[in-house]
């Protein structure tokens, strides 16, 4: 799998599976892009569609909670 730019952030650990793109940052390590995009916890998901922020999910979540909205917004 290819490592490539997603949305303008370059993070560590982040892959791409079809058409959804996964990123995580450490928050820790860099205090700074977690400040800009508002995340006041952890964990924390944010989706994204063509640049535009559609959700923001905060704590734990079963992946099929994931997966619905995911499915649900190709």
């Amino acid at each position: 799998m290819q490592d490539e730019k997603v949305y303008g952030v370059d993070s560590p650990k982040k892959k791409k599976l079809g058409f959804t793109h996964f990123v995580e940052i450490d928050v820790e390590e860099d205090p700074e892009i977690a400040e800009a995009a508002g995340i006041m916890g952890t964990p924390c998901v944010q989706f994204f569609k063509y640049k535009e922020m559609l959700r923001t999910v905060s704590g734990v979540k079963m992946k099929k909670e994931y997966r619905e909205f995911i499915e649900a917004n190709k």
